[in-house]
């Protein structure tokens, strides 16, 4: 059986819940992580984002 990684820190996935985004799997605090720092890196860059959908997948 093979684990499931996460796509930023590709450490596996042990939690109860994961989320799913942009077809990746993650840990929540991985995704918090890299959604927050795409917005700041947005907002310098000039560039306004739209709302993110996230889906809960139970293992």
């Amino acid at each position: 059986l093979e684990m499931i990684k996460c796509a930023a820190c590709t450490h596996p996935i042990l939690d109860r819940y994961m989320l799913q985004a942009d077809g990746r799997l993650w840990h929540e605090d991985c995704l918090k992580v890299f959604v927050d720092f795409t917005y700041y890196l947005a907002h310098l860059l000039g560039f306004t984002l739209g709302p993110l959908s996230y889906l809960d997948v139970r293992k």
